[in-house]
């Protein structure tokens, strides 16, 4: 373009030069658009859209939980997992009780699997459970079954028991290589319609300085309570230490 007189001197491009909505999508380079010209949000969130197609941030989840869909027309959410740690702890301190109590085991979760292992304080011990129903353990109105795989004749039965036995009476060692690990199955303990029951199996080794290994099977003959906790001790001393880990499954 021809000027008379002198050129006027540039003046950069300012943003109110342009008019709101004239950059379409067609005149955006691919790979134009880096992190840098993102607009800040929240450490955590995730970007996803919304049933109108419209972009929107997926809010900050909790430590543990995963990321979860919610179905059509809804943005993913952060939730906890199935089956999600609810609790675990572990000590070399000696007790004689580990309670898992009411904060874990709610009517959010029907059924529990929880991991024990350790090593006993005193020798030749059974390792036992109860029930708990606001935080008191239930003394009675138990049925149980023991076995050891491959040994049918080392059998015991018992109703109407003060306790479920984990492993057949009186077993596990308290020597560095006697150590106990049980898997622990407890079903439907919110229920006022259907029998909290137990199952599992225990490996250890026992007093004799040999190794075993029993399957477990027992129940609260009362169907009509809930319960909310749940406490093991062995029969006599202490735990010298142990491992404890629940989780919860939602079903």
């Amino acid at each position: 373009m021809a000027y008379i007189g002198k050129q006027p001197a540039s003046v950069a491009l300012a943003s109110s030069d342009i008019a709101d909505g004239i950059i379409s999508e067609a005149k955006m380079a691919n790979d134009a658009i880096s992190l840098t010209e993102l607009k800040a949000g929240t450490d955590g969130e995730i970007i996803s859209w919304d049933a109108s197609g419209n972009p929107v941030a997926v809010g900050v989840g909790s430590d543990g939980q995963v990321l979860t869909s919610t179905g059509a027309g809804s943005p993913p959410a952060f939730e906890a997992g199935n089956p999600s740690l609810l609790y675990s702890t572990a000590s070399t301190v000696d007790t004689g009780t580990l309670t898992i109590s009411s904060t874990y085991i709610t009517s959010t979760h029907r059924w529990y699997k929880i991991y024990l292992s350790g090593k006993m304080k005193t020798d030749d011990v059974t390792l036992r459970m109860r029930y708990s129903i606001g935080g008191s353990d239930v003394t009675s109105g138990y049925s149980h079954d023991n076995a050891e795989i491959g040994a049918d004749s080392n059998t015991t039965s018992q109703g109407s028991a003060a306790y479920i036995n984990i492993n057949h009476v009186n077993n596990i060692g308290n020597n560095s290589n006697e150590p106990f690990s049980a898997v622990i199955d407890f079903l439907n303990p919110s229920s006022t319609t259907l029998t909290t029951t137990t199952q599992g199996q225990i490996s250890f080794g026992d007093a004799s300085d040999g190794w075993r290994s029993e399957i477990v099977s027992g129940r609260r003959n009362d169907g009509t309570q809930a319960h909310n906790g749940i406490t093991f001790y062995p029969s006599s001393g202490d735990f010298e230490e142990y491992a404890l880990a629940v989780y919860g499954f939602k079903v």
